[in-house]
């Protein structure tokens, strides 16, 4: 596609499969790969995902550019053969607007609504992701699907998934409307606010880290929905091409999957690439769990 820079591009590429390489190396294991991650925006009372080009004034356009610029690479590690599918996680949430206590109810009703419209509307892909794949002459057979019926991961209901499922891990009685875990010194433990029904051990972190407040979750409880998801359909090996802003997250849900639910079996390598797909700040961090 003319809008995207070839030799940032190529040079973003050099980047990942160098770091995949360090962390994972050549491999026979079943792989998928995040790529092509993109937001859906509100406006005029109706959820857009502002991909088309060029993009719209009303989008954020570091984001139109992490988009594009990860589709690619995900097709390329694909054409080399380092990933047998490509996976698509909309991040369905964040751009909605805000909302308080009061009207809480009428936002989650208004958002789902609104969610499932484009997903209706949206099946299978973008049109402008469609014509990208067929630039590389990858088919739907390269796509790991939600379903035949939606093909798009949604991250709402990755969250909304792991809430309900932590909440039936605790004990109960427990109070859960804030669940977080913390490093204190040598002793690190996952637990509920009132420091009851604790149910995992958990490590590499120095910082508390929510995990559920209120009704909601973050990138954490998300990444490990996800992570789960892809156990369940067998595959050994998860690249995520995820924005830097979320590494630390993304880290502490890799993390906790096999501390929380006992899953095992995949190799996970977790690269951050910033908004604005600066190589020299790409970073990765490989995980087996």
């Amino acid at each position: 596609m003319s809008y995207i820079d070839t030799q940032e591009l190529g040079e973003l590429l050099d980047v990942v499969v160098s770091l995949i390489d360090e962390t994972g190396g050549p491999t026979t294991k079943r792989t998928v790969v995040l790529s092509g991650h993109y937001a859906l925006y509100w406006l005029n009372n109706h959820f857009s995902d502002h991909l088309a080009f060029p993009p719209s004034p009303a989008s954020h356009n570091d984001y139109f550019k992490f988009a594009h610029m990860t589709l690619h690479l995900g097709c390329k590690l694909v054409k080399r053969s380092m990933s047998d599918k490509l996976l698509f996680l909309v991040n369905d949430w964040q751009f909605f607007g805000s909302k308080t206590n009061e009207n809480w109810r009428d936002w989650e009703s208004l958002k789902a609504k609104v969610t499932n419209s484009y997903y209706t509307s949206t099946p299978e892909l973008p049109p402008i992701y469609t014509q990208v794949l067929g630039s590389y002459g990858l088919k739907d057979s390269s796509i790991e699907k939600r379903s035949n019926s939606q093909w798009l991961f949604s991250e709402s209901e990755f969250r909304s998934d792991f809430v309900k499922d932590l909440r039936h891990s605790f004990k109960e009685g427990t109070s859960i409307n804030n669940v977080y875990y913390r490093d204190n010194g040598s002793t690190r433990e996952y637990r509920s606010v009132d420091e009851k029904g604790i149910i995992a051990e958990f490590a590499d972190t120095t910082d508390d880290i929510t995990l559920i407040h209120g009704n909601s979750t973050n990138c954490s409880g998300e990444v490990i929905g996800l992570i789960r998801e892809i156990l369940s359909r067998g595959y050994e090996r998860i690249i995520l091409l995820h924005p830097s802003s979320c590494l630390e997250y993304v880290n502490v849900g890799t993390l906790l999957v096999s501390n929380i639910y006992r899953e095992s079996g995949l190799e996970v390598i977790n690269i951050s690439i910033p908004l604005d797909c600066n190589p020299k700040r790409v970073r990765a961090h490989h995980h087996s769990i």
